[in-house]
């Protein structure tokens, strides 16, 4: 049910009664997945790293696989591409990998270029929470309406997909000066 915050509560509560090193080593990737599939990249990682280590690789490839995705997400590419070819080496899908290796490349050369468009935070709209789905209203340009899981979302439930607040709907407008005002 793509509760995975939840999942990742129950498997960190799970870890420490697990006796054998396989049992941890599945807890650990689990939990990775867990944090992978939501997108926070640096937990994933952290549980991972403890997977590898505890040698789940052995059990199951697809560590490499998917330590790999959450490393590009992150701008590593280097370090992703490393992954990716010891999934292969591992005996996993060549054809899993290879236009993710392409990507990784692609976006590491592109980094390297001249940059034709400057994109810039937008600190009055932006929050560190799930803010998406952004369109002007009904067609104004200074009137925008996105959803946001942000604290001043309705209600005091959370979510067990994102750990955040439900998502409400916003919106600000521009004044005259260009200033949006706060969502």
């Amino acid at each position: 049910n793509r509760g995975y915050y939840d999942a990742a509560r129950m498997y960190k509560q799970a870890e420490p009664s697990a006796r054998k090193l396989e049992q941890k080593a599945r807890i650990f990737y689990q939990l990775g997945e867990c944090y992978r599939l939501v997108a926070d990249y640096p937990q994933s990682l952290e549980w991972y790293e403890k997977a590898i280590t505890a040698q789940y690789f052995n059990t199951n490839n697809d560590l490499y696989l998917n330590y790999g995705l959450s490393l590009m997400e992150m701008g590593r590419w280097d370090d992703a591409v490393v992954q990716f070819n010891k999934f292969t080496s591992k005996g996993g899908a060549k054809n899993k990998v290879d236009g993710r290796i392409k990507a990784c490349q692609d976006a590491a050369s592109k980094k390297n270029s001249k940059v034709k468009y400057f994109v810039e935070n937008m600190i009055d709209l932006n929050s560190a929470f799930f803010d998406l789905s952004l369109s002007y209203s009904h067609g104004k340009a200074d009137q925008i309406v996105f959803t946001s899981s942000r604290q001043a979302s309705a209600g005091a439930f959370v979510d067990p997909i994102t750990g955040e607040s439900f998502m409400d709907i916003f919106f600000s407008e521009r004044d005259k000066k260009g200033k949006w005002s706060t969502p």
